[in-house]
């Protein structure tokens, strides 16, 4: 091995890494910029968690306040303890 392709190679990983670096900087910026960009069903589900929160009590399922207009179903009605978890993170 001669010294030039050693200089090659490590001038290729630093490359690489710099890349990955602006990647991962990329990355994260998006993660900042979108925080308050929900999925289609976040903005129901976080319809529980203000339920519990403002009520301090477990909604049943088939309450109005839990219960999505749009589909007609609610989240009240999965397992709760996601929803617990997020009522002290709210």
């Amino acid at each position: 091995m001669s010294i030039s392709s050693i200089l090659v190679k490590n001038k290729e990983n630093f490359l690489l890494w710099i890349a990955l670096f602006l990647y991962f900087l990329l990355l994260m910026n998006a993660a900042v910029v979108n925080v308050h960009i929900f999925g289609n069903d976040e903005q129901a589900r976080l319809l529980v968690v203000r339920y519990i929160f403002h009520l301090n009590r477990l909604p049943i399922g088939n309450e109005s306040a839990v219960r999505i207009p749009l589909w007609g179903f609610s989240y009240a009605m999965e397992p709760y303890f996601p929803s617990l978890v997020a009522v002290f993170l709210d």
